[in-house]
């Protein structure tokens, strides 16, 4: 219930965002959410890894937006850092939203074997 309360409440920010937005601003931010969730529920789900995740959602929203500039100068149109920063801001969120509010409802993956000994030091973390 929790988890549906926050998201009614983030899609009424973002609907009223939208009329004090460009709507180019808008398509990149949707664009990079977009890649952004798909890339991190991917790689989460490859890795095991929440933070691998985000930094894969948000690296691949950087990317596409840089992909998308790089396509539009080279068919006349000007290269435009505020429309990088867009999809990157979108991305963040996307990414954001699968680390925060669906990964966490899975439950956390084990210590790998290879790292036991952080476990068993008294100098470091303490079995409990």
């Amino acid at each position: 219930m929790k988890k549906l309360i926050l998201i009614l409440i983030l899609s009424c920010f973002v609907y009223s965002v939208n009329s004090q937005i460009e709507p180019d601003k808008l398509n990149h931010a949707s664009a990079g959410f977009m890649i952004a969730f798909t890339s991190n529920a991917f790689t989460w789900k490859a890795t095991d890894r929440k933070l691998v995740g985000f930094f894969a959602g948000v690296g691949m929203s950087y990317l596409a937006g840089h992909l998308k500039e790089d396509y539009d100068m080279r068919n006349g149109g000007k290269y435009d850092n505020q429309d990088i920063k867009a999809t990157v801001i979108g991305g963040i969120i996307g990414s954001g939203i699968v680390t925060i509010i669906l990964i966490p409802s899975v439950p956390k993956r084990k210590l790998p074997l290879e790292y036991h000994y952080l476990l068993d030091d008294e100098n470091t973390m303490i079995r409990k």
